[in-house]
């Protein structure tokens, strides 16, 4: 999970934090638009993941069997129904150095 944007202006050689989006995220999509903006199409925040990864923490440490499996069917249960990526669509204004949140993607029909 991160939060910093970096910048690099030769490459990739060398790197400088340019800001941090409004909120942890372990992946995004993102681009720089000629509106002197830089979009933030859409993030996972791991709300899923950290939830998945505590209930095998528990499983492991479960009293006994029975809880074990029931621990492990709910963090079954919590990734079949998993969400996917955020939805919200944000901008950052390279010239005023401002996130502002700009509108969502449409939830996907199944």
């Amino acid at each position: 999970m991160y939060q910093t944007v970096l910048k690099s202006s030769d490459g990739g050689k060398h790197w400088e934090k340019l800001t941090e989006i409004p909120f942890k995220a372990a992946a995004a999509v993102a681009c720089i638009l000629p509106d002197d903006g830089l979009w933030l199409l859409s993030a996972d925040r791991g709300t899923t993941f950290h939830r998945v990864e505590t209930l095998i923490f528990e499983a492991k440490r479960a009293s006994d069997q029975q809880e074990a499996k029931q621990l492990i069917e709910v963090k079954n249960q919590l990734q079949r129904n998993h969400p996917g990526f955020g939805r919200e669509i944000w901008r950052y204004d390279l010239s005023y150095e401002k996130w502002k949140k700009t509108g969502s993607f449409l939830p996907m029909l199944r």
